[in-house]
């Protein structure tokens, strides 16, 4: 059985290179402090034009994603790593929040549902992160923890904040709280499979 680790890792190279071939497809030039994620998946771009090629590749990639963070959480239990049932449930929710997405959200009557899908994918990752990184405490110390905590959290935050705000830099602010959840997801599930029971912190119930 593959680790869940590279499970995590094969997640995330799917998912770039979906929007890497999604931009090359994409029916005008893709600006990327501009224009959101979601637009690649649009029936139409931002400017109006016609989409079908990158959308298409946008719906395949988001359901890739849907089967890996599926299979994310089964290994990760099978593995009897710490917080498994939380885990498992967390990544079923991030594997329907990206099938939602897959919904084009140019779409009046989409738009919403592509929005909590986005939204649960965000949330589910956030929230394992959180559970293995506090699983993590004794091993990492306080510096590490609050950096990784602040860097996967602070992003975020602010990005659910300009969008409540309606701010054109939200979608700036988009690709900053995605590099923060992967860099810290890409970390802390790597260390959570080393000698698990020994980094556990012993003032923690993680399972």
């Amino acid at each position: 059985m593959k680790r869940p680790s590279s499970i995590i890792r094969l997640l995330i190279a799917v998912i770039l290179l979906m929007i890497a071939v999604c931009v090359r497809h994409y029916s005008e030039p893709y600006d990327l402090r501009n224009f959101p994620i979601s637009s690649l998946g649009g029936t139409r771009t931002m400017n109006g034009y016609p989409n079908a090629s990158s959308a298409v590749r946008f719906i395949g990639g988001m359901m890739a994603g849907g089967t890996i963070s599926l299979r994310y959480g089964s290994a990760y239990a099978a593995a009897g790593l710490p917080v498994a049932g939380a885990v498992r449930a967390l990544s079923r929710l991030a594997s329907a929040g990206f099938v939602l997405t897959a919904l084009p959200h140019n779409i009046p009557s989409l738009w919403r549902i592509h929005g909590i899908g986005a939204g649960a994918v965000f949330v589910g990752f956030w929230a394992i992160a959180w559970l293995q990184l506090r699983c993590l405490v004794d091993r990492f110390g306080p510096l590490l923890h609050g950096a990784l905590f602040t860097l996967m959290t602070l992003p975020l935050a602010s990005y659910a904040l300009l969008i409540a705000l309606q701010s054109p830099q939200e979608n700036a602010a988009q690709k900053l709280a995605v590099f923060g959840l992967v860099l810290t997801t890409l970390w802390v599930s790597r260390e959570i499979e080393a000698e698990p029971e020994a980094v556990v912190s012993p003032s923690m119930e993680c399972a």
